[in-house]
């Protein structure tokens, strides 16, 4: 029969595949905590931490069987709660994630972290007075929460109250007056009242506090656009490539793509790309290339 693991030894095996973790090592760390459940099939701090691992690495089946061992181990532990709310919402499954993040906020009412992901998935179900409630109660824990009060603003520009939007933008910049995230969508909202050369500002200081914003590059392209700036808009533009649906949208015909350089006879392929009335604005261009 295998020797059953020292307290000791268990702690510090945890304690080494927490590094891992930290260190973006994520598989090391799977195999290290599958080594620990396996030599001790009880332990829920294990269990959390492997389910983090699969979480990290995009298993997010797996993760969501680790975090559900953990709380059948120990019910009534926030973070793992949490976790499996996350887990459950990359897969789809609103409703139980909705629910666990409700149960870690029974269990702990000041988990800001578990509050902002409830109200981030209430937002996404367009349930925005019960998301509302759940970043004013962050705001409670810590009044100069910008990323509350950028997702009040989001809340509001949802319920088509621009101008509210713009006040809890504000609000967050005088908390953070370099968050990109604010400056951006305070730079949306801003256009959507067609202030085009105020909103520029604001998108240009956006993409300056945070060069790899990459959606702060795309809105300050739509702006430029929308201002006639159609040299910066473009080349802002290219910036949509390194969006999640438009990289995994982007067709491969197995070809360069065109760098803008003279054709000299040679053949070129224009495809559409988004919607169809782009696709007719855009087609009359083509005798040109």
């Amino acid at each position: 029969m295998a020797r059953k693991p020292e307290r000791a030894e268990v702690d510090r095996a945890l304690q080494a595949g927490v590094k891992l973790l930290v260190a973006g090592k994520a598989a090391d760390a799977e195999a290290l905590f599958r080594r620990i459940v396996a030599a001790d099939p009880v332990n829920v701090t294990a269990y959390v931490n492997l389910g983090l691992a699969l979480q990290n690495q995009g298993k997010d089946n797996e993760a969501i069987a680790s975090f559900r061992r953990a709380l059948e181990i120990d019910p009534d532990i926030a973070q793992c709660h949490n976790n499996l709310g996350n887990a459950l919402a990359r897969t789809g499954a609103s409703a139980e994630a909705i629910t666990h993040y409700k149960r870690a906020l029974l269990i702990k009412p000041d988990y800001a972290n578990a509050q902002g992901n409830l109200g981030r998935l209430l937002r996404q179900e367009g349930r925005l007075d019960e998301a509302g409630a759940c970043y004013e109660r962050i705001l409670e824990l810590n009044p100069r929460s910008a990323e509350a009060r950028v997702s009040l603003g989001l809340i509001s520009a949802d319920g088509g109250d621009l101008e509210d939007a713009i006040g809890h933008y504000a609000q967050a910049l005088e908390a953070e007056p370099d968050h990109p995230k604010a400056l951006s969508m305070l730079g949306l909202a801003l256009a959507g009242l067609g202030r085009l050369e105020e909103a520029r500002e604001h998108h240009a200081r956006a993409v300056t506090a945070d060069p790899d914003y990459v959606m702060g590059h795309v809105n300050k392209a739509m702006n430029d656009l929308l201002a006639g700036d159609f040299d910066t808009g473009f080349r802002e533009f290219e910036w949509r490539w390194r969006t999640t649906a438009f990289r995994e949208a982007r067709p491969d015909f197995g070809r360069p793509r065109w760098d803008g350089t003279a054709l000299d006879g040679k053949t070129i392929l224009l495809h559409d790309e988004q919607g169809f009335g782009d696709a007719i604005q855009f087609v009359r261009y083509a005798p040109i290339i």
